[in-house]
């Protein structure tokens, strides 16, 4: 690895014992407003559980503003230069997810198909369809029965080629080789993800700079 991107050799023990500060010094009285809308925006599709916990434990504004930067240093790639690409391939596709996945009033980086552009990125191929699926339908004698009725469904697909390197190798680890695929049902009540949560939550996990 190049000198420019070695993080020091204890960075993930340096990790650790931040959260575990942060979980110990709360003033009990909850996090600051500005924290808590903070993580209820598009950031939230990248908090580990640990992070959302050690939130709650945040007692004061200048905790919180500690507490966002290093949010932020986790996942900065190259800590030695003054830039956080991380932050702004974040801030870029949250942008883009709000101009096209809105739905009424949600912002498009909080619906199904924000949260994977801002994981993701946007997919190499995209297919778009319509797949008929089982739903309950109540009879005018308020009697239920099962119909089958059409929906529009989306697939996203990334080829391994096109995955960070470290994400790769973990699909192939998992025995997944065709690279990741997300789909979705969109309705107009709203956009559901019927399948590929566990590649989401592994895009979230995998943007912690490791060692």
């Amino acid at each position: 690895m190049p000198a420019s991107r070695r993080r020091p050799a204890a960075w993930g023990a340096v990790a650790v014992l931040w959260l575990a500060a942060c979980a110990s010094t709360g003033s009990g009285h909850g996090p600051p407003p500005e924290l808590e809308d903070w993580a209820a925006g598009p950031v939230r599709w990248y908090l580990l559980s640990s992070e959302r916990r050690a939130i709650q434990e945040v007692g004061s504004s200048t905790e919180a503003v500690n507490f966002i930067e290093q949010f932020w240093h986790l996942r900065d790639p190259d800590p030695e230069t003054p830039e956080n690409s991380f932050r702004e391939l974040f801030a870029s596709r949250v942008e883009a997810a709000d101009l096209l996945y809105a739905e009424g009033s949600i912002r498009g980086s909080l619906t199904p198909r924000g949260r994977a552009l801002v994981l993701l990125g946007p997919p190499v191929h995209l297919q778009v369809a319509t797949e008929p699926v089982l739903s309950w339908s109540a009879k005018k004698n308020r009697q239920e029965r099962v119909i089958t009725r059409e929906v529009d469904v989306e697939v996203w697909r990334y080829p391994p080629e096109d995955l960070p390197e470290r994400f790769e190798a973990v699909l192939r680890a998992r025995g997944i080789v065709d690279g990741a695929e997300l789909r979705f049902q969109v309705e107009p009540a709203g956009t559901r993800l019927v399948e590929g949560e566990e590649l989401l939550q592994l895009a979230a996990a995998m943007a912690v700079v490791a060692e």
